[in-house]
C-alpha cells in the first residue's frame, strides 16, 4: 500500500511539469510577435492567423482526445501529447516563414496540447481517490507558474532583438521533449 501511496504523488509531479509546460508554451507566442514579424515578414493579420489555428485545432481535438483517453492507455495519450506539442513548440524556433509556423505552432501544438489534460486529469482522478482535490489543486498550480514563468521569460528573451525570440521555442521545446522521454519511463 505504501508503495501504491508514494507512485501517485510521483505520478503528480510527473503531470505536474507537463502541465507546466503544456501553459507554459503557450505563453511563448504572444511576447514574442514583434520580433517573430520583423524575422518572417509577416504582418498582424498573419501572425493572427498562427494564434487562430492553435485554438482551433486544440478546440477540434479536444473531444477526439478525451475520446481516446477513454479507449487507450492514458499514459501514452499524455507521452504522445507531451511529445507533439513540444516538437512543435521546438520545431517553431527553426521557422523561416509564417505558414511553416502555422504548421508548426498551429496545427501540430495545438492537436498535440488537447490530448495531455483529459488524460492526465483522469490519471490523477484514478490515483488519488482520497486526494483528488488535493492533487488537482498542485496540478493547477503548474498552470499559473507556466505562464507567468515562460511568458515572462519569453518576453524578456525577445525583447533583445532579432532572432533571439527563437532561443524559449528551442529550450522549452528541448525540455519537453525529454520530459515526454521521461514519461514514458516512469508514468505508468
Amino acid at each position: 500500500m505504501e508503495k501504491k501511496d508514494n507512485y501517485k504523488w510521483w505520478a503528480l509531479a510527473l503531470l505536474w511539469v507537463a502541465f507546466f509546460l503544456q501553459q507554459g508554451t503557450r505563453q511563448l507566442f504572444g511576447p514574442s510577435v514583434p520580433s517573430i514579424m520583423a524575422s518572417t515578414g509577416a504582418d498582424k493579420v498573419s501572425v493572427g492567423v498562427v494564434g487562430t489555428v492553435f485554438g482551433m485545432m486544440y478546440g477540434l481535438c479536444v473531444p477526439f482526445a478525451g475520446i481516446t483517453a477513454d479507449i487507450f492507455r492514458r499514459k501514452w495519450m499524455v507521452t504522445i501529447g507531451v511529445g507533439i506539442f513540444c516538437l512543435g513548440i521546438f520545431a517553431s524556433g527553426f521557422v523561416s516563414a509564417i505558414g511553416v509556423l502555422i504548421v508548426t505552432y498551429g496545427i501540430l501544438n495545438g492537436c498535440g496540447q488537447s490530448f495531455y489534460y483529459p488524460s492526465a486529469t483522469s490519471l490523477i482522478s484514478q490515483l488519488h481517490k482520497e486526494s483528488r482535490a488535493t492533487a488537482i489543486s498542485i496540478l493547477q498550480l503548474g498552470l499559473y507558474i507556466g505562464i507567468v514563468g515562460c511568458g515572462s521569460l519569453a518576453g524578456f528573451v525577445a525583447g533583445k532583438g532579432g532572432e533571439s525570440w527563437r532561443t524559449p521555442f528551442w529550450i522549452f521545446g528541448g525540455i519537453g521533449l525529454a520530459w515526454a522521454v521521461a514519461l514514458a519511463f516512469f508514468l505508468r
